[in-house]
């Protein structure tokens, strides 16, 4: 049975069906925005989440300085980027945790401040990490003016960046742990 479509028809339906092919075929291949999602594991922690293309930041208000939370990876898109940003007055232990790892930090006081870093993997243990490391994590203490801070800090946050290399292995849920040195 052939059924006949007269011009009029053609562009009625037709060329509204190709233009939207055409238009989905190029959103694919367009980046994907970014969406992720940040959980408090305790009632005193305040967690706030912020995009900007492929750049998150995760803040941590954390009056007890002590606590943990979830970052769980919402969109097919992996951010190029996760920083935390801890409002806190130092760092005795931050626990960063992967499907395939574990990183310990730690910020002693100082001038300039002391910073050690291990890895904890199933397969070779524990490595401590240099600043070489694709593993290692670059850290920010900065001062409530937004300068170079020192702990301990009597206003200002610690930035944390989540090394490329940890999101890498396909790890869609990050967890991590802290305590403050000064809580």
């Amino acid at each position: 049975m052939d059924v006949y479509l007269s011009p009029v028809m053609k562009r009625r339906f037709l060329t509204p069906m190709l233009l939207g092919a055409v238009a989905s075929a190029i959103s694919s291949c367009l980046p994907q925005e970014v969406t992720i999602a940040a959980t408090p594991g305790r009632k005193d922690a305040d967690l706030r989440v912020q995009v900007n293309g492929p750049t998150a930041l995760v803040e941590v208000f954390s009056p007890s300085g002590m606590g943990n939370a979830e970052v769980r990876i919402l969109s097919p898109e992996t951010p190029e980027h996760i920083t935390l940003r801890l409002h806190l007055r130092g760092l005795e232990d931050l626990r960063l945790i992967t499907d395939s790892c574990t990183i310990l930090l730690s910020v002693t006081p100082g001038r300039p401040n002391s910073i050690r870093q291990t890895l904890l993997t199933p397969e070779s243990g524990e490595i401590s990490l240099t600043p070489g490391s694709p593993k290692w994590i670059s850290l920010g203490v900065v001062a409530a003016d937004g300068s170079a801070g020192e702990v301990p800090l009597s206003d200002g946050y610690i930035d944390v960046e989540v090394p490329q290399a940890t999101l890498g292995g396909g790890s869609r849920v990050i967890s991590f742990r802290w305590i403050d040195s000064y809580r």
